[in-house]
C-alpha cells in the first residue's frame, strides 16, 4: 500500500484555521484522540531504538524519498542483524538492552520499578532518554502543537490518531481462540494485568500491530504532558510497517489525519503566543532549571515584557537631583540668593542621612561643591558646571578648595 494512503493530510497555513479546525474535529464528542508533533512535516513515526538502530549502520541517506530509503535500510539492518562477531537479531540487542539498564539504574535511583515490571522500565528508560520501542504521544492536541512547532523551520505536521479506533483494529488480528484474552487484558486496571497484556501481545509476540499503552505508575512528566505511548508489536520492521499491517486495505482518513502546518510569516509568534497564555511553555512541560532555562528563548515573542532591573528608588532620586541643578543653572541667581533659595526634598534627604551630592571628576576651584558641616545646614554650592554629578557618596570633609 503506498504510505500516503495510509493517513488523511490536511494543510494549514494560519493560525485561525487550524484553531477552527481544532473545534470541529478533536474536541467534540468522547473520542479519545492521540497526538504526536514533528518539527518537520516529511519525518515518518520513528521509534526511539529504530533511530538508534538506523544511526548503527552507519550509512547515508539523502535526497528525495528519504523516509522511504530509511525504511529500506531498517529492513536490510533487521534481515542481516547485529553484531561483529555473531549477528544477533534485533530483539536480543533491544532485551540486552534492558539488562543492562536494570543491573546499573540502582546507582542514580532509589526508587525503580519491580524486577518483572517490562513496561515500566521500558517507560522509565524513555523518560531519561534511552533508545525503546515506545513511541511518545499525547492526549493534549496544544502540546503536540508545541513541540511541532517549537523548532520548526519550516513545515511541521501534528499527527492525530483516534485510540478507539486503533485498539478495534488491534482486536480484529485477534483470532478467536485469543480474542477473549485481549478484551480480559487491554481493559486492565492493575499492574499485574497491564503487564500480562504487554508480554503477551508484544513483548513475546511478532505480530505487527500498534496499540496505545502507559504504564501503571506514572512519572511526573508523563502527567504534565498528558502523555501515553504507542507500542509496536514487531520491531524487526519499521514502525509504519507496523500501522500499515495494523489498517490493512482499508484505512480510514478521519482516524488517522496528519496535519501538515506551513504557516505564514509572523504565524509562527502568534501561535507560540496563544501556546504561552495556555501555560504550555518548555518550562511547565519539562520540570526543573533545565526545562525553565530553554524555557526563555521563546520569551523573544514576549519583547516588551523583557525589561532590564532598574532601581526605581536610585532613579527617582536621580531625576529629582537633576531638576534641582537644572533649576539653579537657569536662574541667574547669585550664590547667596541661590542659598537663601529653599531646597528640594531630595538635598533635605541628604543632608539627613548625610551625604551630600558630589562630582564624578576629580573636583576642581570650578566644580567644587562644599560639604554641610551640619545635618541641618544647607550646602553651598560654588559656580555650576556642565559636569555636575547626579550620584552621592559618604559625606566625608573635603577641606579647602583646590588651588
Amino acid at each position: 500500500m503506498a504510505r500516503k494512503a495510509l493517513y488523511g493530510v490536511k494543510l494549514f497555513r494560519t493560525w485561525r484555521a487550524l484553531y477552527q479546525y481544532y473545534l470541529s474535529k478533536f474536541s467534540k464528542g468522547h473520542k479519545q484522540w492521540i497526538f504526536k508533533g514533528l518539527a518537520d512535516s516529511s519525518w515518518y513515526l520513528r521509534t526511539t531504538l529504530e533511530r538508534a538502530f538506523i544511526r548503527y549502520s552507519a550509512e547515508t541517506v539523502n535526497g528525495k524519498e528519504k523516509e522511504e530509503k530509511l525504511n529500506t535500510l531498517y529492513r536490510k539492518i533487521s534481515k542481516s542483524g547485529m553484531g561483529d562477531r555473531k549477528k544477533r537479531p534485533l530483539s536480543d540487542i533491544e532485551k540486552g538492552l534492558l539488562r543492562d539498564f536494570k543491573r546499573k539504574c540502582h546507582h542514580y535511583l532509589q526508587d525503580v520499578p519491580p524486577e518483572r515490571c517490562i513496561l515500566e522500565w521500558l517507560t522509565l528508560m524513555q523518560h531519561h532518554g534511552a533508545p525503546t520501542r515506545l513511541l511518545d504521544f499525547t492526549y493534549s492536541f496544544f502540546v503536540a502543537l508545541y513541540f511541532a512547532i517549537e523548532d520548526a523551520d519550516g513545515e511541521c505536521a501534528v499527527w492525530a490518531i483516534d485510540s478507539d479506533w486503533l485498539s478495534r483494529k488491534n482486536r480484529g488480528l485477534c483470532d478467536k481462540a485469543t480474542r477473549r484474552d485481549f478484551d480480559r487484558l487491554t481493559h486492565a486496571t492493575t499492574r499485574r494485568g497491564q503487564e500480562k497484556f504487554f508480554r503477551r501481545f508484544f513483548w513475546e509476540s511478532t505480530t505487527a500491530r500498534v496499540e496505545v499503552l502507559n504504564a501503571y505508575r506514572l512519572n511526573q512528566r508523563l502527567i504534565i504532558q498528558q502523555g501515553v505511548f504507542l507500542c509496536p508489536g514487531d520491531i524487526s520492521v519499521p514502525f509504519m510497517d507496523n500501522l500499515c499491517s495494523l489498517i490493512g486495505d482499508h484505512p480510514n482518513h478521519d482516524k488517522f489525519v496528519k496535519l501538515r502546518i506551513r504557516l505564514k510569516a509572523g504565524e509562527r509568534e502568534t501561535v507560540l503566543q496563544h501556546l504561552h497564555r495556555m501555560n504550555i511553555t518548555r518550562a511547565t512541560l519539562f520540570p526543573g532549571l533545565d526545562g525553565f532555562a530553554k524555557s526563555l528563548t521563546n520569551l523573544l515573542i514576549f519583547p516588551d515584557i523583557l525589561r532590564p532591573e532598574i532601581d526605581e528608588v536610585c532613579k527617582k532620586n536621580m531625576i529629582e537631583e537633576m531638576a534641582f541643578i537644572a533649576f539653579w543653572d537657569s536662574s541667574g541667581k547669585s550664590e547667596r540668593a541661590r542659598d537663601d533659595e529653599p531646597s528640594p526634598p531630595y538635598i533635605h534627604r541628604l543632608r539627613r542621612s548625610g551625604r551630600s551630592p558630589a562630582l564624578p571628576y576629580p573636583p576642581s576651584r570650578r566644580d567644587y561643591v562644599t560639604p554641610c558641616k551640619d545635618a541641618l545646614q544647607k550646602p553651598r554650592w560654588h559656580p555650576q558646571s556642565e559636569k555636575r554629578s547626579f550620584l552621592c557618596q559618604s559625606a566625608t570633609p573635603l577641606g579647602n578648595p583646590p588651588k
